[in-house]
């Protein structure tokens, strides 16, 4: 497996990490926000991020566990591929609105919610068209490879 791409599905695991941690903290705090029923899906943010921050640690923890680069690929994409849905859907809504993706943890960075979720969705991103690429660049070894066997 080149470095690049252990590179890019170690990041991914780090990234899946340390959103889930974020989101686990928001939980952790008393906030009303999370009461309120996400425009999309009709379920408190709560349920939410309970929900998102087990799969991001399952997701890690697969990342980590995974021998096969194509599955450790696939994971990725399926993971990032509903961020991405997700705030496309979102930004349909109301594009103005930024996603309360990470709880109040945003609030106690120096960046603006929207610039935060501008920034998460660039990370939602990297992780779907790298994973669409490393799924790509897998298929395509795998044509050449069946394409120079002996039709016998």
């Amino acid at each position: 497996m080149a470095r690049s791409w252990k590179f890019f599905i170690a990041s991914s695991a780090v990234i899946l990490i340390l959103t889930a941690a974020a989101k686990l903290f928001s939980l952790l705090q008393p906030d009303a926000i999370l009461n309120y029923a996400d425009p999309l899906l009709n379920v408190t943010n709560r349920r939410i991020l309970q929900f998102t921050s087990l799969l991001e640690i399952s997701g890690a923890i697969v990342l980590l566990m995974a021998s096969r680069q194509a599955f450790s690929f696939l994971v990725i994409w399926t993971i990032s591929a509903q961020f991405v849905l997700y705030r496309v859907l979102l930004w349909q809504l109301d594009p103005a609105a930024p996603c309360a993706c990470l709880g109040r943890v945003g609030s106690w960075l120096p960046i603006s919610e929207r610039g935060l979720s501008l920034i998460l969705g660039g990370i939602a991103l990297y992780m779907f068209l790298g994973s669409s690429l490393g799924l790509l660049r897998l298929y395509l070894n795998r044509v050449r490879t069946v394409s120079r066997e002996p039709v016998f």
